[in-house]
């Protein structure tokens, strides 16, 4: 059974290519050990080219603030690991591992 991995970071005041590259990267790295990342950006492809993302868009079902906290809930329940970014650089982020 593949391990999965939740991707929790800053999203709220970032761009959508801020909020995505680096989590881009660490699907691509996780997937060379077998790990598939769950991104909170996945299948919000309507803020691209935004350059603030705010906390919720009403007028997209997945973006509300429920949604938001639910999906993101959810996601991180059945993830077996969290990896989260604290930095606002991937070359120089401090990060936290929890394991369930």
């Amino acid at each position: 059974m593949t391990k999965l991995c939740y991707l929790a970071g800053p999203i709220t005041g970032t761009s959508h290519d801020g909020s995505t590259s680096w989590r881009d990267s660490a699907i691509a790295e996780l997937a060379q050990v077998g790990i598939a990342g769950i991104s909170p950006m996945r299948g919000k492809d309507y803020l691209l080219g935004k350059t603030t993302i705010s906390d919720a868009y009403d007028e997209y079902i997945l973006s509300t603030q429920k949604a938001i906290v639910t999906r993101d809930r959810w996601d991180c329940q059945r993830a077996d690991v969290v990896l989260v970014n604290l930095g606002t650089d991937i070359s120089d982020t401090p990060y936290q591992l929890r394991t369930r």
